[in-house]
């Protein structure tokens, strides 16, 4: 009888005795029961019981609900009752007198639909179990169709299948079906390759080498790799002689590297086969010899152009690349273009890679940037190869053969670099330093070259450690500028206080409350009357600039703001010098008023009178000129007028050194307490090591008081002189004791006698015979 596939139609000639078992279309290679969608050509037969339930089955392995399947069809079909009522019908007398067999008829009936239905799932599952599943998934697969392909494999490769698992890995490190997630591919390689499946140890060996979803460790690499050749991977046999040859995670050794490369061209495989022909060539661990390298590379040439002409486009590559080098053949770029061109059309990677650097660099072929991009695109869409996603970047970023766009170019950096290429990883790193197509971003700039670095990007490593070097420059910079700011600051404290003290000074001046022996009784009146030009208005309180600064404002701010107060200080100096010269001009004018007659010569002159010197009369409250500085002192040779003691009676500050000695004495001499040796080693005078003196006031009984010399210690052990600070000289711009700096005397009540000079031997009708004198009061 004949039967046609329910999918296809294809018709079957088929035995009786195959009605509804399961089997297998020869044309579109899907299963089905037979019988169960087709009844046989001969007219009149009826069709077979549990026929829907065959269908519903099939069409639920597709789905992938086996557990609905196997409830359904379980009904009795009506055409089966029907034709078990053709069968028993006699006449109407019989079906009445025999109903027992007609219900055991209806129930067998039932029994066999059951069987037959677990009949037709059971075969359904064993074509739509897990075997067939993964040969439908890498069917998928390799066809392209890749979601499929993930979306059906997924499930195995959680059950350990560890092909399955491989496959799910590709998915994952290529972008293909799901998002790229190197990560997540290694995961999956890693229970492959410990399944001992010596395609994913191969895998491992890769992702550890580049550092691809897991750290780079070369000896790690190593180990991998070796596994997948002891299993016969005859890329692997090639990969680990490579190893050997260039000592990356195993030592040097050219006799390992024969060894291996000898295993791969005995299993075929074409570069074996050239590499191991280039080591005789070279005498490479073996010696040398032409013949038998010749033999073994021609080998490998006729291997690749005999798949290349069946369209194997690794082959046609790798021929491309032999007519590039004109080593083994003739040198002939443009024949190398010719098979990159075939390779690439038929979509393979590195061909459409090299065809688009033919292009670019004019080697076999006119130069022409926008096909070189073109090519470079088809080939980076893809994703397998990290280094042509990055030179896309580059074509983008440079505007080769496309339009210029930086974040076109990132797009395609950041693609290679999260597969672990770390010159992609330093030019991400550059675009997010100098913010190229992407916000600014120094801190992950920073992490993208640590990476690059560690994985032996040289212009990374220079680039890290400018960076570095520029940062800790700034932060000493930033330091100084702080540290400058901060003394800036406290400058501007320090001529508040100054600008301060000075305005009280003036504005008690002004007021009469200055109660110094020079500025006693003097008063903005006494100003005005003097000379009215000079304003007697008060000053007002000092601006507190500093208080509004820190090290982080700007400095030219804080500049600004010191300037401000040094002009302010100027001018307060400025009218301190001024009514300094307006006192000289009222003191002089007081003293001229306070003339008398000398008592001694009666204002005729005649002798040399000590108090009129032969003028015949003196100034009440005489000046007498200073024995240091010979009575010489000018006001213009103050330099400073700062400090209150501006208006203390003193003549400028103490340690000015524009007043050239006039007022004051310099000295340098000895210290009298060490002699020049530094240190004090005598016990107290005073207190004989007691640490006490008996003292007694005037009114009161006696009492004690500490030591000025021990300070109470009671002990004379050696200490370090105060007055030369250890180094056994002093040096000392001291003021004159006698006149203040002002080179006269002035204040206080006695003088001594101008006529005995203090020694009591005349009669001095001025001072009777005591030896000094009283001055009049002002």
């Amino acid at each position: 009888m004949d039967v046609k596939c329910p999918h296809c139609g294809t018709e079957y000639e088929v035995e009786k005795e195959d009605m509804y078992r399961h089997t297998q279309c020869e044309v579109c290679g899907k299963g089905f029961v037979i019988g169960s969608t087709t009844s046989p050509t001969a007219a009149g037969r009826p069709s077979a019981p549990g026929r829907g339930r065959s269908i519903n089955t099939a069409k639920s392995a597709d789905d992938g609900s086996f557990g609905k399947s196997r409830t359904q069809g379980s009904r009795i079909p009506r055409r089966f009752a029907d034709v078990a009522g053709e069968q028993t019908s006699g006449d109407s007398f019989a079906k009445e007198r025999r109903p027992k067999k007609k219900a055991v008829v209806v129930v067998c009936a039932v029994l066999v639909s059951l069987v037959l239905a677990a009949a037709c799932s059971f075969g359904a599952y064993l074509y739509f179990g897990d075997e067939p599943r993964l040969k439908r998934g890498i069917a998928y697969y390799e066809n392209h169709e890749y979601s499929k392909a993930h979306a059906l494999l997924l499930p195995l490769a959680k059950k350990k299948y560890a092909r399955a698992q491989l496959i799910v890995g590709d998915c994952y490190a290529n972008g293909q079906g799901v998002f790229m997630d190197m990560e997540e591919a290694v995961k999956w390689y890693h229970q492959a390759a410990e399944q001992d499946l010596p395609e994913a140890q191969h895998r491992m060996f890769v992702c550890s080498r580049d550092g691809a979803g897991i750290e780079r460790n070369q000896g790690n690499a190593a180990k991998w790799c070796r596994r997948a050749a002891e299993a016969g991977f005859d890329e692997a046999m090639y990969d680990m002689g490579m190893l050997y040859v260039r000592g990356i995670g195993v030592e040097k050794n050219a006799k390992s590297a024969i060894k291996w490369f000898r295993k791969g061209a005995e299993s075929g495989y074409l570069p074996a086969l050239y590499k191991f022909g280039q080591c005789y060539k070279l005498g490479f661990g073996v010696e040398t010899d032409e013949d038998e390298a010749q033999k073994w590379q021609n080998k490998a040439v006729d291997g690749w152009r005999a798949r290349a002409n069946m369209g194997d486009t690794g082959a046609m590559v790798r021929l491309a690349e032999l007519y590039k080098q004109g080593d083994i053949v003739e040198l002939d770029k443009e024949e190398a273009v010719k098979w990159y061109r075939k390779a690439a059309e038929l979509g393979d990677e590195v061909a459409q890679k090299e065809l688009a650097f033919c292009y670019r660099n004019g080697e076999g072929v006119d130069e022409d940037q926008e096909e070189s991009a073109k090519w470079m695109l088809k080939a980076a869409e893809k994703g397998t190869d990290r280094t042509v996603q990055w030179a896309m970047g580059r074509y983008y970023q440079e505007g080769w053969g496309v339009e210029k766009s930086k974040e076109e170019a990132v797009k395609w950096f950041e693609r290679s670099a999260k597969k672990g290429f770390e010159t992609a990883k330093y030019y991400l790193a550059m675009c997010y330093l100098n913010g190229e197509g992407v916000q600014k971003d120094e801190a992950k700039a920073e992490q993208l070259l640590e990476e690059a670095a560690d994985a032996g990007e040289k212009d990374a490593k220079t680039e890290l450690n400018r960076i570095r070097g520029e940062r800790a420059d700034r932060e000493r910079r930033i330091a100084r500028e702080k540290e400058e700011k901060r003394r800036k600051i406290e400058r501007m404290k320090e001529r508040e206080l100054d600008i301060k003290a000075v305005k009280e000074n003036i504005n008690e001046i002004l007021s009469g409350k200055r109660q110094s022996d020079e500025w006693r009784g003097f008063d903005a009146d006494k100003i005005a009357k003097t000379d009215d030009k000079v304003s007697v208005k008060p000053e007002p309180p000092v601006k507190t600039l500093s208080t509004g600064f820190s090290d982080t404002n700007e400095s030219d701010d804080i500049d600004a703001a010191l300037m401000s107060l040094e002009k302010e200080h100027d001018r307060v100096m400025a009218r301190c010098r001024e009514l300094r010269r307006v006192k000289k001009v009222y003191d002089e004018k007081e003293l001229e008023s306070r003339k008398e007659t000398c008592a001694t010569c009666k204002g005729a002159g005649s002798v040399e009178c000590a108090r009129c010197k032969g003028k015949g009369e003196v100034v009440v409250n005489n000046k007498i000129p200073c024995t240091a500085c010979g009575g010489e002192v000018n006001d213009e040779d103050v330099s400073d007028a700062f400090s209150s003691d501006a208006f203390s009676g003193v003549g400028g500050t103490s340690g000015g050194s524009t007043s050239r000695g006039r007022g004051k004495v310099r000295r340098q001499v000895a210290c009298n307490n060490c002699r020049g040796q530094g240190e004090v080693t005598t016990r107290c005078g005073v207190c004989g090591g007691k640490g006490k003196v008996r003292y007694q006031e005037p009114g009161r009984l006696p009492g004690y008081r500490s030591c000025d010399s021990c300070g109470g210690t009671g002990r004379g052990s050696p200490v370090t002189c105060r007055s030369c600070g250890g180094d056994g000289r002093v040096y000392v711009w001291q003021i004159c004791a006698i006149c203040q700096g002002r080179g006269e005397i002035m204040n206080g009540s006695k003088v001594t006698c101008p006529v005995c000079k203090g020694k009591c031997k005349l009669q001095c009708e001025h001072c009777g015979g005591k030896g000094y004198t009283y001055r009049p009061k002002q």
